[in-house]
């Protein structure tokens, strides 16, 4: 098991798509650049969460299911959708969106914790 777990995506031209299924160390990304779309699901992660997403020019897809530890999510410049499911919730997000000129569409069930927006 790593102890941590960081990315960096920086001018991606193409789809991202991520899958990350009982992680036990914090999950940290930063996209800069992204023009295409980017698609995660975090499935029974147990640590802290923490993205950047500056100057993504194409939709976003997130789902977290069973997340028991703190979201922190910064969204700067987005000019396309953002779509985000969080299921079974037991910590808190915090999420800013900066100059975000398209639909943000968002669901939370089973949140527990203080949602911050």
């Amino acid at each position: 098991m790593r102890l941590s777990y960081s990315e960096t995506h920086q001018g991606t031209l193409s789809p991202i798509s991520e899958t990350h299924q009982g992680t036990l160390s914090p999950i940290s990304e930063t996209h800069q650049g992204t023009l295409s779309p980017i698609s995660e699901t975090h499935q029974g992660t147990l640590s802290p969460i923490s993205e950047t997403h500056q100057g993504t020019l194409s939709p976003i897809s997130e789902t977290h299911q069973g997340t028991l530890s703190p979201i922190s999510e910064t969204h700067q410049g987005t000019l396309s959708p953002i779509s985000e499911t969080h299921q079974g919730t037991l910590s808190p997000i915090s999420e800013t969106h900066q100059g975000t000129l398209s639909p943000i569409s968002e669901t939370h069930q089973g949140t527990l914790s203080p949602i911050y927006l």
